[in-house]
């Protein structure tokens, strides 16, 4: 209302009074739609109007018009009003969308930041480029990098050339939609020592659903793999020694099924291991005794027998039959 008045009060030095009768009133309506939003811009529309009407068309002082053509006048300077409150509401309505979206974004980024930042394991972000845009404190700490040398980098930098290549069979699923789970890989650190980490890998949507990059979480298990290749490595070497001993061994489990056999127990008993695997080493080795009754296993029996090469004849009789020696029976 304000501005209405005020756009009467500038015509004032206009002489006649009916000069210029609707380009004084355009300004301040647009002002109006603009400072004030769309409802008082509305409102001061309508009043310049009526202002036109009385005090700046002839007759002065009265609504009636008395050229035709003033009427399109009336109409455009009406018709500009509305337009631009409707403009300018729709402007208004943009910005404050905009500013939920960015108070959103940024509750979002905190809440995730909340959950990422003190995680055990390295979570890393990166664009379809395969450039990186978020590292987390621990693939600080597990990778050697800080976050602002990270950040901008291409994932593979953490990568041999040979380990690189599987990269792009990982990123051709995620593009594809499909999330990747656990998989064992190496990576390297900034000294240049080698890690071995278990990934999943997950693709980042838009709000639209369109994937924009990948999110990779990275767990340390190089003492894991460090203790499965020492017991690897303990296996063979007691495979190794079994096998290189004279003295006939067989290993059973709990159910007294065996378990593992070494070359001297098969030429002691005449079966392979293969024959004797998951079997009952007692019930195919153990028969009867001299005067023929059944030959029970200790109460107190060990899960391994040890038969050496030496034992009389007397003690496999009474105690073990060879495989030659059940099939004659």
């Amino acid at each position: 209302m304000l501005l209405a008045i005020l756009a009467q009060v500038c015509r004032i030095p206009l002489h006649p009074q009916t000069a210029m009768p609707f380009i004084t009133y355009t300004p301040f309506l647009v002002f109006a739609t603009w400072c004030c939003g769309f409802r008082p811009g509305l409102v001061n529309t309508g009043l310049c109007t009526f202002e036109c009407l009385y005090f700046a068309l002839e007759p002065v002082g009265s609504y009636a018009v008395a050229d035709r053509q003033d009427w399109l006048g009336v109409a455009v300077l009406l018709l500009t009003g509305v337009m631009s409150s409707l403009l300018f509401d729709s402007l208004q309505k943009a910005r404050l969308s905009d500013a939920l979206a960015q108070s959103q974004a940024d509750d979002l980024r905190r809440q995730f930041a909340a959950i990422v930042e003190p995680s055990d394991e390295a979570i890393i972000g990166k664009d379809r480029d395969g450039v990186i845009t978020s590292w987390n404190p621990s693939a600080e700490k597990m990778f050697g990098y800080s976050a602002k040398e990270a950040t901008g980098q291409p994932i593979t930098f953490l990568m041999t050339p040979e380990i690189a290549k599987e990269e792009l069979a990982i990123q051709a699923k995620i593009w594809n939609g499909e999330s990747v789970d656990h998989y064992e890989t190496r990576r390297k650190r900034k000294n240049g020592a080698d890690v071995f980490v278990s990934v999943s890998v997950s693709p980042i949507r838009d709000a639209s659903g369109r994937i924009i990059g990948a999110s990779k979480i990275a767990r340390d298990i190089t003492e894991h793999k460090r203790a499965e290749e020492a017991l690897r490595r303990t296996v063979e070497f007691d495979e190794a020694a079994l096998k290189g001993i004279g003295e006939g061994l067989c290993t059973i489990d709990a159910d007294g099924l065996v378990t593992s056999m070494n070359p001297a127990a098969e030429e002691l008993l005449g079966w392979t291991f293969s024959e004797l695997r998951g079997k009952k080493l007692h019930e195919v080795t153990h028969h009867h005794r001299p005067d023929g009754r059944s030959f029970p296993p200790p109460p107190n029996a060990s899960p391994s027998r040890l038969l050496r090469i030496g034992a009389s004849s007397r003690t496999m009789k009474t105690h073990s039959s060879a495989k030659t020696a059940r099939s004659s029976m």
